[in-house]
């Protein structure tokens, strides 16, 4: 806390010293405390309350051994050393609010005691600039996701600040500017960032809390098979025959880059080779430096472009399948019960007894095969498909309607299949047809 001191003299034999005061707005630089002539001192600390932007208070506080041995104190501030127009008869009282200050503007104060007979003369004049307090703010890169959750914070603060404290909500913090912090457990978080400058501490609370959901086994893996197809950069390196003889001098260079889809070799007397491990001839005596440049597309395509989207598709399409079901039995109940007078007992009974769990497998079971059919034709017909928006939309018709005629076979040649399974399982089973 920054704060001032003033010392004043007065024939009493009594001691002053100091009290803490919370700092918000206000500050001033701080001055030895003087013994005036071996007179026992009066102690003053000025310490501020909040302020206005161009209307400052500043709350003075002290502690005085035995306050009835005085009538009171008084209170001197001004904007120019020893000269003060603003006094303040503060009274028998421990502590004093002096409004009007300045954002801004430096002033000068000092304190004096009185009885009733004499009052003493100036304490130390102390001076001090009046600071506002700064304005926090700050965004989030997301405020919802799965765990681990990365979240990026900007800082945003306006007005006069030196220092931050951040607290994510989980127990941990950070005292950068602009952090970065990883969720690991799902849950709710609220993060508050406290400004710190010579104006004081103020502090900010995020009005949208951080949601961290949990993870789960599936997506955990989708992830980890994302990354794993993402090829690493090529690494460049390569041996000589021979580094040193007499021209014409011929170099045999074996490649030994790792990840590269094409080299190009340099070697350093104008000639070049796209050879995968050339070999070639120096015919002038000289210094030759020879390099070969990897190139790369930083990811293999089909396991960049195809293995994400099958095994969306893969996932993806049997979870449909299921709101399908669930959608289709609620609609067929709804339409039975409330609009052909069915009673919803014997519906749900003639439901159960003609569906059960062998259909309910076929049809996640079929999804499965649906998925993949659509995710190989769509990814081939747009590996293949014309350039320009004419033939991508071709494309993505034909992918249409050849997943739709694949899905029909499909759909029969796996329920010939499982209903064989079903009469082998199970061979008293009521055949429908």
């Amino acid at each position: 806390m920054t704060c001032f001191r003033l010392t004043c003299g007065l024939s009493m034999p009594q001691t002053a010293s100091m009290r803490t005061v919370s700092h918000r707005r206000f500050s001033f630089g701080i001055r030895k405390a003087l013994r005036l002539l071996g007179i026992p001192i009066l102690v003053l600390y000025g310490a501020p309350l909040p302020i206005a932007a161009l209307a400052a208070q500043v709350t003075f506080q002290w502690d005085y051994a035995d306050p009835s041995a005085a009538v009171g104190f008084m209170l001197y501030c001004g904007s120019t050393s020893g000269s003060y127009d603003t006094r303040l008869d503060v009274g028998n009282t421990t502590s004093a609010a002096v409004s009007g200050f300045t954002v801004g503007a430096k002033y000068y104060c000092a304190v004096t005691a009185y009885n009733s007979t004499q009052e003493s003369p100036f304490s130390n004049e102390a001076s001090g600039i009046a600071y506002a307090a700064p304005s926090p703010d700050f965004s989030m890169s997301t405020t919802s996701g799965m765990a681990p959750l990365n979240v990026a914070l900007t800082n945003t603060t306006s007005g006069q600040a030196s220092r931050w404290q951040w607290d994510f909500g989980d127990g941990s913090g950070s005292t950068l500017q602009n952090p970065t912090h990883v969720y690991s457990t799902p849950g709710r978080y609220t993060i508050v960032l406290t400004a710190i400058g010579p104006g004081g501490s103020v502090s900010k609370v995020a009005t949208t809390s951080i949601t961290v959901g949990g993870s789960n086994a599936i997506m955990s893996a989708v992830r980890a098979a994302v990354a794993a197809v993402v090829e690493k950069p090529p690494v460049t390196t390569f041996t000589m025959s021979s580094a040193s003889g007499i021209a014409p001098f011929s170099v045999n260079f074996t490649n030994a880059t790792t990840g590269a889809s094409g080299l190009m070799w340099d070697f350093g007397d104008g000639s070049a080779s796209n050879e995968q491990s050339p070999a070639h001839t120096y015919y002038f005596p000289g210094t030759y430096t020879a390099t070969v440049k990897a190139k790369s597309t930083g990811a293999n395509p089909i396991h960049y472009l195809v293995v994400p989207r099958f095994l969306g598709c893969l996932l993806l399409i049997p979870a449909l399948t299921v709101m399908a079901d669930f959608m289709g039995v609620a609609g067929a109940f709804f339409y039975a019960v409330y609009l052909l007078g069915i009673d919803a007992h014997h519906y749900l009974e003639n439901s159960q007894h003609f569906v059960g769990n062998f259909d309910l497998f076929a049809g996640l079971f079929k999804s499965l095969f649906f998925g993949a059919a659509i995710a190989v034709i769509g990814c081939y017909r747009g590996f293949n498909c014309d350039p320009g928006a004419e033939g991508v939309g071709r494309a993505a018709t034909t992918a249409f309607v050849y997943s739709f005629v694949m899905i029909l076979l499909l759909d029969l040649l796996l329920g010939i299949a499982l209903d064989g399974i079903y009469f082998t399982l199970w061979p008293e089973a009521p055949k429908l047809f």
